[in-house]
């Protein structure tokens, strides 16, 4: 059975531009992992996401220059990374 994995993201851009982000990960709907506070934007949430996920022991680790969604797929996995921006750093 495929497991199907959701890193939801959450980020925060501060009064000098920097971006923050934080990550909820569920594995077949059930939450799995929360993330701290971590500097990074774009999609740089679902790399988090992904690296507690392997260090964790439930996927195996990205290779070099490889994005979550590839690595998702060499395992016969299925990804989804929305993210949600917030206004302020609490909401986090």
């Amino acid at each position: 059975m495929s497991k199907h994995i959701t890193i939801h993201g959450r980020l925060w851009i501060d009064s000098a531009g920097n971006t923050y982000h934080t990550t909820t990960v569920a594995i077949d709907g059930k939450h799995v992992l929360s993330t701290p506070i971590a500097y990074g934007y774009g999609n740089q949430y679902a790399y988090t996401g992904w690296t507690a996920l392997a260090e964790a022991g439930h996927v195996p680790a990205l290779n070099v220059n490889e994005a979550p969604l590839r690595a998702a797929e060499r395992a016969g996995l299925t990804l989804d990374y929305p993210c949600t921006h917030v206004g302020r750093k609490r909401d986090l």
